[in-house]
């Protein structure tokens, strides 16, 4: 492999800011395929982890992402992936996030998907988690956890924006987090705090 080649270099549409490509180079090395990022506001953490799925599909042909972002900050990475990088996302609920991922486990469909969530759509507790359930936010947590034990995950990475509303475990939010991690072959978390 050709490691010290950024292939996701001057794939978008974004001026070129040397200190965006540290989060590629770290990301490259890491033997797990996970990171925070962890910049100030206004530095391009978007940006930054567009970069790092650009390198992920040159160099794995990888082909399934799934954003989780606050509900107000859905529409700004959508329009971030399309003005910039010319890739076409689409908004999900947890119910068409579920369709799409029962989809891609069933092997129904090779086609590559990069899906925008929130994460107050789709958070529930695991006591609540349950493929049976009526309510959508239950089923697709109770249909990811039995995911969890496959072998192949159903996502090639997902993006978790503002993540330190994470960091306490005893939460919705961090736990839903902790499903969709066990689920993706990489994981980059985003925060400015």
């Amino acid at each position: 492999e050709l490691t010290n080649v950024f292939y996701s270099m001057g794939v978008g549409n974004t001026e070129f800011l040397p200190h965006q490509f540290k989060p590629v180079s770290q990301f490259i090395e890491s033997p797990r395929g996970r990171l925070l990022i962890a910049d100030e506001v206004g530095l391009g953490k978007t940006i930054e982890a567009i970069y790092i799925w650009k390198e992920l599909q040159a160099r794995e042909r990888l082909r399934r992402l799934l954003i989780v972002c606050p509900s107000m900050l859905r529409e700004k990475w959508k329009r971030d992936l399309e003005t910039r990088f010319g890739e076409e996302a689409e908004i999900v609920d947890a119910a068409q996030l579920l369709e799409r991922l029962e989809s891609a486990a069933q092997k129904r469909t090779s086609r590559s998907f990069i899906l925008i969530t929130s994460l107050e759509g789709i958070r529930s507790r695991p006591t609540d988690w349950n493929i049976h359930a009526s309510n959508g936010k239950a089923k697709l947590g109770g249909f990811l956890e039995e995911m969890a034990e496959q072998s192949d995950p159903l996502l090639d990475l997902v993006i978790i924006d503002e993540a330190h509303y994470l960091r306490n475990a005893s939460t919705a939010s961090h736990q839903t987090a902790s499903i969709l991690r066990d689920n993706s072959a990489n994981l980059v978390l985003l925060s400015a705090t």
